[in-house]
């Protein structure tokens, strides 16, 4: 069975019943909650409404839960500590995701991967509305969006293309390292 996935077919295990997880497997009972943010928030993507206070939470908690797996895949495979370290210096995205999670949690950041200076804001892609409007898509043109200040150049990114992209590079790293 395909850890990514499922979990033996229950998509809430729990931590407090130790025949449901072998010794090195909790960071799996993690790993799904992470999925279960990531598939609320792909369907708000696809979703035509306007945004709740809700959406933001699950949206931030995404990125702090996905930043720190990391923490609890090394609190059990320690002899993972390189591949975790190089995946998390390798990919902008998961340095972008330290940066909301840290900047979440703490509200000024002393250290950052990239950014100290982020904003969370709503727009428009009129791109899709163009595109909804002509029936090609059934995808929400409302956006959230994060403006990060990197080098003093401003980036703009969308948060469900971000979402998805962190949440395929964890799948891949996963499923490389943790088979």
């Amino acid at each position: 069975m395909n850890i990514i996935d499922k979990f033996d077919g229950n998509p809430y295990p729990s931590l407090l019943d130790p025949d449901e997880l072998q010794e090195g497997e909790h960071w799996k009972v993690y790993w799904m909650t992470i999925s279960r943010y990531s598939e609320r928030i792909m369907d708000l993507k696809n979703n035509k409404k306007t945004f709740t206070s809700y959406d933001y939470d699950d949206i931030m908690s995404f990125f702090i839960h996905a930043f720190h797996l990391k923490d609890w895949i090394l609190n059990e495979h320690e002899d993972l500590k390189k591949e975790i370290y190089s995946f998390i210096n390798d990919n902008i995205e998961i340095q972008f995701c330290r940066d909301l999670c840290n900047g979440w949690k703490h509200k000024l950041l002393k250290d950052s991967s990239l950014s100290k200076d982020i904003r969370f804001f709503q727009g428009y892609n009129y791109g899709l509305i163009e595109k909804l409007q002509n029936k090609e898509i059934q995808e929400n043109p409302n956006r959230l969006y994060f403006l990060f200040n990197v080098n003093e150049d401003l980036v703009k990114i969308d948060s469900f293309e971000l979402i998805e992209k962190v949440h395929n590079l964890w799948v891949k790293f996963l499923q490389d390292n943790l088979k």
